[in-house]
């Protein structure tokens, strides 16, 4: 188990291991399939799949011809490509697709004579985006209706819930300060110009007149895995935090406009980064928001229930948690699926790991050269057992007798998608794989 303080007496901890495949700057880092996999995307545009339990490339190609500034995957056999490009993809990548795809990683690719051919996935959907602001996408699999939203909560982190549509937020394509919601497959544009000036204040009266700036990170999600309240996160170049609802029960979007639910200057820089528990891999209720900047805060908002007729929205609203940690420029900040963690990766090369519930600083994680741009944690499965109330060794006990029924590399394979994982990207084009608690 890695961990590290900055004040301690003891060395600090060392990655597990390291990948070297990029010769660019990481941008952005993302586990799939149950952390089998690893994709990393960089500043030239090229991505990486690695095999985890190996530590090799299984996909290596150039979705974008600028920078890539997102990833996500789309149930267990598609990923999701943003790029400075102005351009968002969906590929096929599932196990069966791997078989055949290029695997010359970037560096072999251009000390080529004459450039070598690679195979990439195949490419199923794509929109324009507006890519001004090196804002991400934010993705969250659609509610229709109450039967798909208990599918969903009974799947969550799965693969089996109904997964066939989801919805992208964006910055707008018209104005940057402030954000559409996309559906796909269908490419329909479902909302458009969500922000400050553009909802239905319900909190901050004076929201339509503040002025917020570009969007910089946005975060999307329904309010509890059963519920049709969908909810949008946005961080602005203002150093605002904002939260902003809908009721999406009813097919016509007209009925309940979008409503400005929170509003709050964390910070006295632009915000780089917001996020909540994902909606993908966690299925509890998200009860609160995390932001960061370059500033050297730290904010926990606290989401406010959905209003109702017979609930004041204002009564709701707590004050942000904050911490000062006198550290500039920490963004790509996430939190882990249990939700007991958080982690951010910083300028000063330095990944730093805190408690979501106190803020407090757990682990500092040091290696790379430069900055560090990009983290993520590998998805932390509910224990086996845990709910039917078995003892921890006895937990332990069936783990054992399900590894040793298992051939020495699904053993090996099922050891390390059971690992604590958190991997980082620096400026050096390195990638890190670390084990924390």
């Amino acid at each position: 188990m890695g961990s590290g303080r900055e004040d301690s007496s003891h060395p600090p901890p060392l990655p597990l291991y390291v990948l070297r495949g990029h010769l660019a700057q990481i941008n952005v880092i993302h586990f799939l399939r149950s952390n089998s996999r690893l994709l990393t995307g960089d500043t030239e545009g090229w991505a990486i799949m690695w095999k985890i339990s190996s530590r090799r490339p299984l996909a290596v190609w150039k979705p974008h011809e600028n920078a890539i500034i997102g990833l996500s995957e789309w149930g267990e056999d598609r990923v999701i490509t943003h790029g400075r490009d102005n351009k968002l993809y969906v590929w096929k990548l599932g196990a069966t697709d791997e078989s055949g795809l290029s695997t010359a990683l970037p560096a072999e690719t251009r000390s080529s004579a004459c450039g070598q051919s690679y195979r990439a996935p195949w490419l199923l959907h794509s929109l324009d985006t507006n890519s001004l602001n090196f804002c991400s996408f934010a993705m969250c699999y659609e509610h229709r209706d109450a039967s798909a939203n208990t599918s969903a909560s009974a799947g969550a982190g799965t693969g089996e819930s109904d997964r066939d549509s989801i919805l992208i937020a964006l910055p707008s394509a018209l104005d940057s300060d402030s954000i559409d919601i996309m559906q796909l497959p269908s490419g329909n544009r479902l909302y458009s110009s969500i922000g400050m000036a553009k909802t239905t204040p319900t909190v901050v009266s004076s929201a339509s007149q503040t002025k917020s700036g570009m969007a910089m990170s946005i975060s999307l999600f329904y309010h509890s895995p059963d519920s049709s309240f969908l909810m949008l996160g946005a961080g602005f170049e203002s150093g605002h935090v904002c939260l902003f609802g809908k009721d999406t029960s009813s097919a016509d979007h007209s009925i309940s406009p979008w409503q400005s639910l929170y509003v709050h200057k964390a910070h006295s820089q632009p915000v780089l980064s917001i996020a909540t528990l994902s909606p993908a891999t966690s299925p509890f209720t998200r009860k609160y928001i995390f932001s960061s900047s370059a500033d050297s805060v730290i904010a926990k908002h606290y989401i406010p229930h959905p209003p109702t007729h017979d609930t004041s929205p204002e009564a709701a609203v707590k004050p942000p948690k904050t911490l000062t940690t006198h550290h500039t420029g920490q963004q790509s900040l996430v939190i882990r699926s249990d939700g007991k963690i958080l982690a951010t990766s910083g300028w000063d090369g330095k990944v730093r790991i805190y408690s979501t519930k106190s803020l407090k600083e757990l682990a500092v994680l040091k290696w790379h050269k430069g900055g560090c741009y990009a983290v993520d944690f590998g998805y932390v499965a509910e224990a086996e057992g845990a709910i039917g109330g078995d003892s921890a060794d006895m937990q332990l006990q069936k783990r054992e007798t399900t590894v040793a029924s298992m051939t020495v590399s699904a053993a090996r394979e099922k050891r390390e998608q059971e690992r604590h994982w958190v991997a980082a990207g620096g400026k050096d084009g390195k990638v890190t794989l670390w084990e924390v608690y």
